[in-house]
C-alpha cells in the first residue's frame, strides 16, 4: 500500500480536531505521530487535544515537543503558557511564554493579553525573576 500522504492528512486532522470530541482528535493525532514523529503540527494537535481534556501535564509535554522541533512555533509557546495557567501555575506560564512577537505579528495581541493575565495571577514576575 502507498504510504500516508502527509500533505493531505495533516490538514484533514486539523479540520477534524475542530469538530471532534477531544479523545477522538487525540487518537487521530497519535496515529499521525506514529507516521511523522518529527512533525511539529502533530504535537501541537496532541497538545490541544490533551488541553481540551484538562490533561495539563500531557498538554505541556506535547507543546514542549513542538518547541524542541521548532523553537519559533509561537502558537505552541502561547498554548504551553496557557496550560500552565489552567493548571494553577501562572508563574511557570509567564516564564514559558517568553517575549511577545513583533507588533505586526498575528499573535502579538494574544501574547500581550496572556502576559497581562499571567503576570496578574503570578504577582508580577516569573519564579526565576524573583530569585
Amino acid at each position: 500500500p502507498a504510504p500516508p500522504d502527509r500533505e493531505r492528512i495533516l490538514p484533514a486532522f486539523a479540520a477534524f480536531e475542530d469538530r471532534a470530541a477531544p479523545r477522538e482528535a487525540e487518537r487521530a493525532w497519535r496515529r499521525a505521530a506514529d507516521d511523522w514523529p518529527d512533525e511539529p503540527i502533530v504535537w501541537l494537535g496532541l497538545g490541544n487535544a490533551a488541553h481540551r481534556q484538562g490533561r495539563w501535564q500531557a498538554a505541556r509535554e506535547a507543546y514542549r515537543r513542538v518547541l524542541e522541533l521548532d523553537p519559533d512555533r509561537l502558537p505552541a509557546r502561547l498554548n504551553l503558557a496557557q496550560s500552565y495557567a489552567a493548571d494553577g501555575m501562572a508563574c511557570e506560564g509567564l516564564e514559558a511564554l517568553g517575549p511577545a512577537p513583533a507588533e505586526d505579528h498575528g499573535l502579538h495581541a494574544a501574547y500581550r493579553e496572556a502576559e497581562r493575565r499571567l503576570r496578574a495571577a503570578c504577582g508580577g514576575d516569573p519564579p526565576r525573576s524573583r530569585r
